[in-house]
């Protein structure tokens, strides 16, 4: 039998996921009118809790790397999980060279099969009870309106936890059995829908607020936190810069940084021209340039690495 290749396996999860963040959104919509307009397809409707399953879990795991890779008190919180992972020293070169991040590897290790065992991981990376927590969470944009008035994005947690805990068992039946009839009705289907969307919303807006407060919802101060997350990211390159300089003992590594600053400049500017002229550019230009920097010090970590 072949030797499983764990760092493969990885690298090639990241290679084909896209960046889940708000799109799960997209995805639930497009689930309920697909639904409303299967005029009662019990064939369709069985593919769904399945889809339904996956969003959450891959959600969740995004979200546990983030909080791992956010740094401390998260990532020391993570040895509470007791996470069984094979460590070998290509595992070992990759999460060193930043071709896997730890929080990656430990997100992509963690079991979230059911809300009992994701309760088990963000409660352990929060230290708080995670589903209490969760019922707190309120949108972003209610608070801007509404202040501490503003209501919680889940209004009644024992019911969707009941519908996501049904979820869960009707996807286990229908992709490891093969029922003679269907586990489900149309109607819950369409509640299952509903209820991870509340979940993921709370999900998203609890956490994204959690490490960065009431994070700007105006033009000009989503143009100024680009710039600062931007400015952030160019400081550690300086600093990697800077160790990758000393480690060669000469400076041949800084007169290749100052023709990539022209590149990075020039690409982010690319990728934000239809917006010249807007007020949305800033944001546009600084969020691809952060993006950017971000990649160079992971591109001259993982250099560093297999010198």
């Amino acid at each position: 039998m072949e030797k499983r290749d764990r760092v493969r396996e990885l690298i090639a999860i990241k290679e084909r996921m896209g960046y889940p963040g708000s799109f799960y959104r997209d995805d639930l919509t497009r689930l309920k009118i697909a639904l409303d307009n299967s005029n009662g397809d019990e064939l369709f409707a069985s593919l769904l809790p399945a889809r339904v399953v996956t969003l959450i879990e891959v959600l969740c795991r995004f979200w546990v790397q983030t909080l791992i890779n956010h740094g401390t008190p998260y990532d020391e919180r993570a040895l509470d999980l007791k996470i069984d992972v094979k460590y070998d020293l290509p595992m070992l070169r990759s999460v060193h060279g930043g071709t896997i991040s730890l929080g990656f590897l430990l997100a992509h290790s963690v079991k979230l099969s059911s809300i009992e065992a994701i309760a088990h991981v963000f409660t352990a990376l929060l230290a708080y009870d995670f589903y209490p927590w969760l019922s707190k969470a309120r949108d972003r944009m209610s608070i801007e309106h509404d202040g501490e008035s503003a209501a919680p994005i889940i209004e009644d947690l024992d019911k969707t936890k009941r519908l996501l805990k049904r979820a869960f068992e009707v996807r286990h039946i229908l992709v490891h059995e093969y029922p003679e009839n269907l586990p489900f009705s149309i109607d819950e289907i369409s509640e299952m829908i509903v209820a991870a969307e509340r979940f993921l919303n709370a999900v998203d807006e609890g956490l994204t607020q959690l490490l960065h407060g009431l994070y700007p919802i105006n033009q000009h101060d989503m143009n100024e936190f680009a710039r600062k997350e931007y400015t952030v990211a160019e400081a550690e390159l300086a600093h990697v810069i800077a160790e990758v300089s000393k480690e060669d003992g000469d400076d041949t590594i800084l007169k290749v940084q100052e023709a990539w600053h022209a590149f990075a400049k020039a690409e982010a500017e690319r990728i934000a021209k239809d917006w010249i002229g807007g007020s949305g550019h800033p944001l546009i230009y600084y969020s691809a340039l952060k993006r950017l920097t971000s990649d160079r010090v992971r591109q001259l970590r993982g250099d560093g690495d297999t010198r």
